[in-house]
């Protein structure tokens, strides 16, 4: 089995959950998924943990999200995660 690659320039649920699952930057979730992610034991279930919050993004959140990880609007990233 390979391993998926994903575009540096990619938009999306993708991005995010690369972005989420950099080390430390699970600090970036809500304070109650940094407990579930924290609580978790192994990798997988980190992962799911990460999977769970993107799927409850609604679109515009997501891009919002998005947004704020790329810095490509400089009045989103003061805004709280």
């Amino acid at each position: 089995m390979s391993a998926l690659v994903v575009p540096e320039k990619t938009f999306g649920p993708v991005s995010i959950f690369q972005a989420l699952s950099k080390k430390d930057d699970h600090r970036l979730l809500p304070l109650d998924f940094q407990q579930l992610y924290e609580r978790s034991k192994n990798k997988a279930t980190r992962h799911r943990v990460i999977c769970d919050f993107i799927a409850g993004m609604t679109d515009a959140y997501a891009v919002d999200f998005c947004a704020r990880l790329k810095s490509e609007n400089a009045r989103t990233i003061f805004r709280p995660f």
